[in-house]
């Protein structure tokens, strides 16, 4: 009985003993992948716009051989998409946080625009965008990443457009994602910080165009 009781146990441990090897291995796969990412930025931040930087200057700035970055990405296409998932996510996750707890839909429209357009007022974070959407438009399914990303933000707005009284929510809520990301690229190239002024004209506009009807917001 005691044998059988041990051996009923073994495929447990085992187990066990495999799933924290796989766990160890993933944090493992994940560190290599944050250092990739993160030094490829570091590197698009040196370049700039006037020189698309190769995975042999990527690797050096980490320290990494090609073996190890051909483990994780077929090209460095494929890393630039990475690097521009990760922060579409993280931006997605942050503003619908910061929406669920605005007091209302015209509230949640507003806080999206101004945060898109925002991004630009601060020149650190204006430059970091203005040499990773410079090196985006250098890959092979650029234009497919960029209709990704402006569908997550639009989902975002859906329920406040439909709230706010929209007869077409789901398009009017892609045509104000539209309307935003013109701006922060109108202001991202051209180098220049929006006033506050500028951000809240967006703002009125979008909402006026969903609901005629909306008051206009004040500049924060």
């Amino acid at each position: 009985m005691a044998s059988r009781i041990l051996n009923d146990e073994l495929p447990d441990v085992a187990s066990q003993i495999a799933r924290r090897q796989v766990a160890e291995r993933e944090a493992e796969v994940a560190a290599e992948v944050r250092r990739l990412m993160k030094g490829a930025q570091a590197v698009f931040r040196r370049c700039g716009t006037k020189e698309s930087p190769r995975v042999a200057d990527i690797l050096a700035e980490v320290g990494m051989s090609n073996d190890a970055f051909y483990r994780h990405f077929k090209s460095k296409d494929e890393l630039v998409g990475a690097i521009i998932e990760d922060g579409t996510r993280r931006l997605c996750a942050a503003l619908g946080a910061r929406m669920a707890a605005a007091d209302s839909p015209q509230e949640q429209v507003a806080l999206l625009v101004r945060s898109i357009i925002g991004i630009v007022v601060d020149p650190t974070a204006s430059e970091n965008l203005r040499v990773l959407t410079w090196n985006a438009a250098r890959t092979a399914d650029d234009s497919t990443r960029r209709l990704v990303a402006r569908s997550s933000l639009a989902q975002l707005l859906v329920q406040p457009v439909r709230d706010l009284g929209s007869t077409d929510p789901e398009r009017d809520a892609f045509a104000v994602c539209d309307n935003a990301l013109g701006r922060l690229e109108h202001f991202m190239w051209r180098r220049e910080s929006p006033t506050s002024d500028d951000i809240e004209h967006v703002v009125n506009f979008c909402l006026r165009a969903i609901s005629p009807a909306a008051p206009h917001t004040k500049a924060h």
